[in-house]
Protein backbone atom coordinates (compact mmCIF):
# COMPACT_ATOMS: atom_id res chain seq x y z
CA UNK A 1 0.00 0.00 0.00
CA UNK A 2 3.04 2.30 0.35
CA UNK A 3 3.51 4.56 -2.66
CA UNK A 4 6.30 3.74 -5.10
CA UNK A 5 6.50 0.06 -4.08
CA UNK A 6 6.81 -2.11 -7.18
CA UNK A 7 6.30 -5.84 -7.49
CA UNK A 8 6.86 -8.22 -10.39
CA UNK A 9 3.11 -8.85 -10.14
CA UNK A 10 1.21 -5.73 -9.03
CA UNK A 11 -1.80 -7.79 -7.88
CA UNK A 12 0.32 -9.29 -5.08
CA UNK A 13 0.76 -5.89 -3.41
CA UNK A 14 -2.49 -4.08 -4.28
CA UNK A 15 -4.12 -4.52 -0.84
CA UNK A 16 -6.99 -6.62 -2.23
CA UNK A 17 -7.23 -10.29 -1.14
CA UNK A 18 -9.69 -10.97 -3.99
CA UNK A 19 -7.05 -10.44 -6.68
CA UNK A 20 -4.07 -12.72 -7.20
CA UNK A 21 -0.87 -12.45 -9.13
CA UNK A 22 1.73 -14.73 -10.61
CA UNK A 23 5.21 -13.91 -11.85
CA UNK A 24 6.68 -17.24 -12.77
CA UNK A 25 9.04 -18.72 -10.23
CA UNK A 26 10.43 -15.46 -8.89
CA UNK A 27 8.86 -12.52 -7.09
CA UNK A 28 10.72 -9.20 -6.97
CA UNK A 29 9.61 -6.36 -4.68
CA UNK A 30 11.33 -2.96 -4.75
CA UNK A 31 10.79 -0.32 -2.06
CA UNK A 32 11.39 3.42 -2.58
CA UNK A 33 14.00 3.48 0.22
CA UNK A 34 15.77 1.14 2.66
CA UNK A 35 13.46 -0.05 5.43
CA UNK A 36 13.82 -2.23 8.49
CA UNK A 37 11.45 -5.14 7.83
CA UNK A 38 10.75 -7.79 10.46
CA UNK A 39 7.84 -9.77 9.02
CA UNK A 40 6.59 -10.83 5.60
CA UNK A 41 3.11 -12.38 5.26
CA UNK A 42 2.11 -14.22 2.09
CA UNK A 43 -1.68 -14.67 1.79
CA UNK A 44 -3.56 -17.42 -0.03
CA UNK A 45 -0.76 -18.96 -2.01
CA UNK A 46 0.28 -22.33 -3.36
CA UNK A 47 3.99 -21.82 -2.56
CA UNK A 48 5.64 -24.76 -0.77
CA UNK A 49 9.36 -24.00 -1.09
CA UNK A 50 11.03 -20.63 -1.45
CA UNK A 51 14.28 -18.85 -0.78
CA UNK A 52 14.14 -15.22 0.38
CA UNK A 53 16.91 -12.86 -0.73
CA UNK A 54 17.51 -9.19 0.04
CA UNK A 55 19.29 -6.76 -2.22
CA UNK A 56 22.63 -5.64 -0.86
CA UNK A 57 23.30 -2.96 -3.47
CA UNK A 58 21.10 -1.76 -6.35
CA UNK A 59 24.09 -0.63 -8.36
CA UNK A 60 25.84 -4.02 -8.21
CA UNK A 61 22.78 -6.29 -8.18
CA UNK A 62 24.10 -8.24 -5.17
CA UNK A 63 21.68 -10.56 -3.37
CA UNK A 64 21.99 -12.08 0.10
CA UNK A 65 20.08 -15.22 1.11
CA UNK A 66 18.23 -14.58 4.40
CA UNK A 67 15.60 -17.31 4.78
CA UNK A 68 14.42 -20.59 3.33
CA UNK A 69 10.95 -22.14 3.53
CA UNK A 70 10.69 -25.87 2.85
CA UNK A 71 7.56 -28.08 2.67
CA UNK A 72 5.07 -25.34 3.57
CA UNK A 73 1.51 -26.72 3.64
CA UNK A 74 -0.34 -23.55 4.71
CA UNK A 75 -2.07 -21.26 2.22
CA UNK A 76 -1.16 -18.22 4.34
CA UNK A 77 2.21 -18.12 6.08
CA UNK A 78 4.72 -15.64 7.41
CA UNK A 79 8.46 -15.21 7.47
CA UNK A 80 9.83 -13.52 10.58
CA UNK A 81 13.27 -12.21 9.72
CA UNK A 82 14.88 -8.87 10.62
CA UNK A 83 16.25 -7.29 7.44
CA UNK A 84 17.17 -3.81 6.26
CA UNK A 85 16.78 -3.48 2.52
CA UNK A 86 15.07 -1.77 -0.39
CA UNK A 87 14.74 -4.94 -2.51
CA UNK A 88 13.35 -8.40 -1.82
CA UNK A 89 13.50 -11.40 -4.12
CA UNK A 90 11.69 -14.69 -3.55
CA UNK A 91 12.78 -17.65 -5.64
CA UNK A 92 10.01 -20.25 -5.72
CA UNK A 93 11.34 -23.80 -5.86
CA UNK A 94 8.07 -25.68 -5.40
CA UNK A 95 4.30 -25.24 -5.39
CA UNK A 96 1.37 -27.33 -4.19
CA UNK A 97 0.43 -27.71 -7.86
CA UNK A 98 3.71 -29.38 -8.91
CA UNK A 99 3.19 -32.89 -10.31
CA UNK A 100 5.72 -35.72 -10.13
CA UNK A 101 6.08 -37.35 -13.52
CA UNK A 102 7.96 -40.25 -15.02
CA UNK A 103 11.52 -39.10 -15.77
CA UNK A 104 11.94 -37.42 -19.13
CA UNK A 105 15.12 -36.12 -20.68
CA UNK A 106 15.18 -32.60 -22.04
CA UNK A 107 17.91 -31.03 -24.17
CA UNK A 108 19.24 -27.53 -23.65
CA UNK A 109 22.42 -25.67 -24.66
CA UNK A 110 24.54 -27.49 -22.05
CA UNK A 111 23.28 -30.99 -22.88
CA UNK A 112 20.60 -33.34 -21.57
CA UNK A 113 19.01 -33.15 -18.14
CA UNK A 114 16.39 -35.26 -16.38
CA UNK A 115 13.03 -33.78 -15.38
CA UNK A 116 11.00 -35.51 -12.61
CA UNK A 117 8.52 -32.71 -11.79
CA UNK A 118 6.16 -30.68 -13.93
CA UNK A 119 6.17 -27.29 -12.22
CA UNK A 120 2.85 -25.70 -11.29
CA UNK A 121 2.18 -21.99 -11.71
CA UNK A 122 2.94 -20.16 -8.46
CA UNK A 123 0.55 -17.47 -7.22
CA UNK A 124 -0.24 -15.30 -4.19
CA UNK A 125 -3.26 -13.15 -3.39
CA UNK A 126 -1.29 -10.67 -1.28
CA UNK A 127 2.19 -10.08 0.13
CA UNK A 128 2.53 -7.81 3.16
CA UNK A 129 5.78 -6.35 4.52
CA UNK A 130 5.92 -4.99 8.07
CA UNK A 131 8.40 -2.61 9.65
CA UNK A 132 8.67 -1.19 13.17
CA UNK A 133 7.55 2.40 13.66
CA UNK A 134 10.16 4.69 15.22
CA UNK A 135 7.89 6.89 17.37
CA UNK A 136 4.28 6.17 18.30
CA UNK A 137 1.70 7.50 20.65
CA UNK A 138 0.29 5.07 23.23
CA UNK A 139 -2.98 4.94 21.25
CA UNK A 140 -1.12 3.94 18.06
CA UNK A 141 0.78 1.23 19.98
CA UNK A 142 -2.43 -0.28 21.25
CA UNK A 143 -3.89 -0.39 17.72
CA UNK A 144 -0.89 -1.67 15.74
CA UNK A 145 1.42 -3.53 18.12
CA UNK A 146 4.25 -1.28 16.88
CA UNK A 147 4.11 -2.34 13.22
CA UNK A 148 3.65 -0.51 9.96
CA UNK A 149 2.18 -2.31 6.96
CA UNK A 150 3.60 -1.37 3.53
Amino acid sequence: MMESVTCSSAEMTDGDLKTFGSSGHQILIELPERNSIHRIVIHQTNIEDLILYTGASKSQGDWRKVAKIKDNRQTTFEIRQAIVTDRIRMRIDGTMDDVRIAPEYVANASGLYKVNVRRGKSFAHEIELYEFKDKMSSEEKAQSDGETLF
